[in-house]
């Protein structure tokens, strides 16, 4: 699906390219629960939740290797697997991002001080600063404490979320911000950083998932 330039309703740069598909427009399933409607995303991928109902040529494998964690039993045989969906994911953005555009990923459960911590986000940020120099790479928030990720039982209430975020701060004010997540489920992690980042004066939060859960049996037919 191609998608046209997105109309921008804020301030900052406007995201366009092939592929990626608008949230507010080519969404197969229902609105992710904690998203509100004028929230701004893209995705590329569908991911099929189950994942026993995924088919041979969706991206599940992909995601399941870039979200491998190192305390997963096999992780030294699978860390190149790991490696290159970072540089495949990196490479996406890259076709995505406008050009100068301040860019965050949303934290992941475990403090980066924690000896369980997946350093995923840090490991596709060092792959796009490569291929994309031109983009603003910021880390403006952590977690406070480590928890439960959210897929293996943990919060998905934004409220929640949002207290478990500590702000690290911009290197330069920007009123507008790509926030990139690896898979939109309900929306409550864009939700609660999404807030923590209007306090602090980003106007515009657009969301950058590399997929969208989506149960097979209840996708929207065109």
């Amino acid at each position: 699906m191609v998608l046209a330039e997105y109309p921008s309703s804020g301030p900052g740069p406007r995201f366009a390219r092939a592929d990626w598909r608008r949230l507010d427009r080519d969404c197969p399933r229902a609105r992710p629960a904690a998203l509100e409607p004028g929230d701004e995303g893209y995705f590329l991928h569908e991911y099929a939740v189950p994942a026993a109902a995924a088919g041979p040529d969706d991206a599940n494998e992909r995601i399941h290797d870039f979200k491998l964690s190192p305390a997963a039993p096999g992780y030294a045989a699978g860390r190149g697997r790991k490696e290159a969906a970072c540089r495949q994911f990196a490479l996406d953005l890259a076709a995505l991002l406008p050009e100068g555009g301040a860019v965050a990923y949303v934290p992941g459960s475990r403090h980066p001080g924690d000896r369980a911590y997946d350093p995923r986000f840090d490991w596709l940020f060092d792959c796009l600063g490569a291929c994309r120099p031109d983009l603003r790479l910021e880390r403006p928030l952590a977690v406070t404490g480590s928890g439960v990720a959210a897929h293996a039982g943990g919060s998905r209430r934004p409220r929640e979320l949002y207290g478990s975020l500590t702000w690290l701060g911009l290197r330069r004010p920007a009123a507008a911000l790509a926030l990139v997540d690896d898979v939109l489920t309900t929306g409550a992690h864009f939700k609660a950083c999404q807030q923590a980042l209007a306090e602090r004066g980003v106007r515009r939060v657009v969301g950058v998932f590399w997929a969208l859960a989506v149960d097979p049996a209840r996708r929207v037919r065109a």
